[in-house]
C-alpha cells in the first residue's frame, strides 16, 4: 500500500467519486492513470465510499508533504520570511522576487510563493512585462510548475 501512497503523492493524484458512486483520479499535475493502472490501486486500496476516498487523500497529502522538498514559507526561519524581512528592513532593503512573493501572498503544491515569483521575474524580465502581460499568461505560468 505504501508503494501506492508514494506513486499518488509523487503524481499529486487523488482518489475521487462522482454523484454516481463511480471512483475516478483528479491530479494537479499533468498525469493521466491508464484505466488499468487506475482499477489496480481501487481495488488493492479498497476504495468504495466517498469516506475511502477522502481516507486515501489524506494519506497521499501527508505523504506529499514528507517529500516536498520546498518548505511553504510559513514553515521558514522568522529571519527569512519576506514579510518579516519587510517589517525589519524596509520595502528598499528587499529583492524584487521577495516584494513580488508578498503581492502574491501563496505559491502552489510544492512551490512558495517567492520561487513563483522568481519563475515569472525569469520569464518576463521585468514587473512592467508582468503587468503588461494579459491575465492568462501569468495564470498559465501560476500553474505550470
Amino acid at each position: 500500500m505504501k508503494d501506492i501512497i508514494d506513486l499518488l503523492a509523487t503524481s499529486s493524484t487523488y482518489p475521487m467519486i462522482s454523484p454516481r458512486g463511480k471512483v475516478f483520479f483528479k491530479s494537479t499535475k499533468k498525469v493521466v492513470l491508464d484505466a488499468d493502472k487506475a482499477r489496480e490501486i481501487i481495488e488493492r486500496l479498497k476504495i468504495r465510499t466517498a469516506g475511502d476516498c477522502e481516507k486515501i487523500r489524506a494519506e497521499v497529502r501527508k505523504r506529499a508533504a514528507e517529500l516536498r522538498e520546498n518548505r511553504p514559507i510559513r514553515e521558514w526561519i522568522e529571519e527569512e520570511r519576506p514579510r518579516e524581512m519587510l517589517v525589519k528592513y524596509g520595502p528598499e532593503t528587499l529583492s524584487l522576487s521577495k516584494l513580488m512573493a508578498i503581492i502574491l501572498r501563496i505559491g502552489r503544491e510544492g512551490i512558495s510563493a517567492e520561487e513563483l515569483s522568481k519563475r515569472l521575474l525569469n520569464k518576463f524580465g521585468t514587473l512592467r512585462e508582468i503587468d503588461s502581460s494579459p491575465n492568462l499568461l501569468v495564470k498559465s505560468e501560476m500553474s505550470q510548475k
